[in-house]
């Protein structure tokens, strides 16, 4: 038996038995995405049919004769595999076709326009991005009936989503009229998520948040509501998160508690609010601009702003008693 040791884009490690081999050529090695074969200068190995339950590649050089090696050949490929760009509305009609289709890695592209649809996708690692960004590239769920965007269950590790208006979405049950994101590892940028309406009894009329860890960046959340008895109107953070929310503006929404922002954890959670503007948000109860309450969460705001949030208690912001809040240099006026 002889061991071979093949160098170059990706290191191949193999042992193995054959006819008059004596050395391994080394050279570059090329990979066909779809394709169960690499070729490199002098050597190209293909698979063959299985015997006796094992399957068994063929490496074949142009100087040495050939070798057959048994599956439990270890290979260390050290390139990648590139990512496909699936592009709508060119190659597909709907955002959520191109979602369908895609595999964890690839890209859904999205150029502007206004889309009539509402997107699920589950346990992908897919980005999701428009070329125009969220003032020309509109998600539209008037009359649907269901969430903007609904994105996790189970995780979804690296997921970026980036450069969208969602609007007039109004769910018939569920969480998060807007987007909903549950369970994974997210980046969420230039984003706005406006006229959203969540049913009774649910919590976030823009945005909810749930078991989640990642970044909300450069977002805009206005005019979203949470129907009475519920909560959040602008962004709902719930139990299991650590999500850092920066540069994102939150205008207009109505809720009974949280009209702006909420955050409530009945386990470990952890937020950040940094640089946020909380503005000419209402809430019925209280905490107009934001409000944090739950026994095990801690958040903190800094560099944020408050201006004309209205609520019986808490105009400004509301706190849970007990709760661990710190607001670092931030802004309160018109409050009432």
């Amino acid at each position: 038996m002889e061991l071979g040791k093949i160098t170059g884009i990706a290191a191949i490690f193999v042992c193995g038995w054959g006819t008059g081999i004596s050395h391994v050529v080394c050279g570059r090695v090329v990979f066909g995405l779809h394709t169960q074969h690499m070729e490199m200068a002098d050597m190209k190995i293909t698979k063959k049919p299985q015997r006796g339950g094992r399957t068994f590649s063929q490496i074949t050089t142009g100087e040495r004769g050939t070798a057959v090696i048994a599956a439990g050949v270890m290979l260390l490929l050290a390139g990648q595999v590139h990512a496909t760009d699936r592009l709508v509305p060119s190659q597909y009609s709907t955002i959520q076709a191109a979602a369908t289709a895609a595999v964890s890695g690839d890209q859904v592209i999205v150029s502007p326009g206004t889309y009539h649809e509402t997107i699920t996708m589950f346990s992908k690692s897919v980005n999701i991005i428009s070329t125009g960004g969220s003032g020309v590239t509109i998600i539209d769920g008037t009359g649907l009936g269901a969430q903007g965007m609904l994105v996790g269950f189970p995780p979804a590790p690296g997921l970026t989503i980036q450069g969208f208006t969602i609007q007039n979405c109004a769910p018939a049950s569920g969480s998060g009229a807007g987007i909903e994101i549950f369970n994974g590892t997210y980046s969420v940028s230039d984003l706005v998520v406006k006229n959203n309406t969540e049913p009774t009894g649910s919590a976030g009329g823009g945005m909810y948040v749930s078991s989640a860890t990642g970044t909300i960046s450069n977002c805009s959340f206005i005019n979203n509501t949470a129907v009475s008895p519920s909560s959040g109107g602008g962004m709902y953070v719930a139990t299991g998160c650590n999500v850092t929310i920066s540069n994102c503006l939150f205008s207009g929404n109505h809720a009974d508690t949280g009209a702006g922002a909420m955050t409530f954890a009945a386990s470990t959670t952890s937020a950040t609010f940094d640089t946020c503007t909380f503005q000419n948000n209402t809430a019925a109860f209280t905490g107009g601009g934001s409000y944090s309450g739950g026994p095990s969460a801690t958040v903190l705001y800094t560099n944020c702003t408050y201006d004309g949030n209205h609520a019986p208690y808490g105009a400004g912001a509301g706190v849970f008693n007990g709760f661990s809040n710190t607001f670092s240099h931030c802004h309160f006026m018109n409050n009432v």
